[in-house]
């Protein structure tokens, strides 16, 4: 048999490397679970792509918990850190509510990559969600850091002073006070109660009523379906002073109030 020449010999040798594979990729340093504790995330991308931007997602990190809203149902995780800095899930648990559009499938996915993750690391106003080879799953942006005052919120009138698309004179006809667990809109058409619950600084309208109406124009319609349009889409809320704003999930502004005397 005649010996390997030199050449041929390297030529193996770049085989067998080559089909051995690159090393694996570093797995991530862990972000001190201390760093994302009581922040609120809303989700802006997925290891296939962002979500439909009329379907929001959000993420609320508490102690030992994860909270939100997957894009129809409201989801609770319960975490446990193991000592290499991952996570994992002992319990889970999703409300029942069925959507009739796309909401159910895109709700799926997100929460079949959360329950494939392990990993988590913090870039300043974004959250990334990797598994445990550090591959990225989902990536979150920071909302705004609300102080709620629920003490604060109940029991006043307040008068908006900011909305998207309604002008300062119709605002002057509104008017929103909060009770223990109704509240009550006066508006240039008509007075409507509506049941609430609140907890943590968000709130979730539960349903809503109309309690007498009084002839109106068409802009004063118009500024009334706005409105109640504006507040059925908030879900969190900030007091600062005197001043009450109302937030989509999202983190965008729905209505800013003053608290009247």
């Amino acid at each position: 048999m005649r010996p390997l020449t030199m050449g041929v010999m390297l030529l193996l040798i770049l085989s067998l490397a080559a089909c051995a594979g690159g090393p694996m990729p570093p797995i991530p340093t862990p972000t001190p679970l201390a760093d994302i504790l009581n922040t609120h995330w809303v989700l802006t991308d997925t290891r296939d792509g962002p979500p439909p931007p009329d379907i929001i997602i959000t993420l609320n990190i508490e102690s030992k918990r994860l909270i939100g809203n997957a894009g129809c149902n409201n989801y609770f995780y319960w975490y446990e850190i193991r000592p290499d800095g991952t996570w994992w899930f002992p319990m889970r648990e999703v409300n029942v509510a069925l959507c009739v559009d796309r909401r159910m499938a895109v709700e799926k996915h997100y929460l079949s990559l959360l329950d494939a993750s392990k990993r988590y690391a913090l870039q300043v106003d974004t959250l990334i969600i990797q598994d445990n080879a550090g591959q990225e799953l989902l990536r979150f942006h920071r909302q705004p850091i609300f102080h709620p005052d629920p003490e604060r919120l109940i029991g006043h009138v307040w008068r908006p002073i900011e909305a998207p698309d309604i002008t300062q004179d119709m605002l002057k006809a509104f008017t929103l006070r909060f009770d223990k667990t109704i509240f009550t809109i006066t508006g240039p058409c008509e007075t409507l109660t509506a049941t609430y619950q609140q907890q943590n600084g968000r709130f979730q309208t539960l349903g809503m009523k109309s309690e007498g109406r009084i002839p109106c124009n068409q802009n004063e319609k118009n500024a009334q379906e706005r409105f109640l349009s504006l507040l059925s889409q908030a879900e969190l809320f900030d007091i600062q002073g005197d001043r009450l704003s109302l937030y989509a999930p999202d983190g965008k502004t729905s209505l800013v109030l003053n608290l009247l005397p």
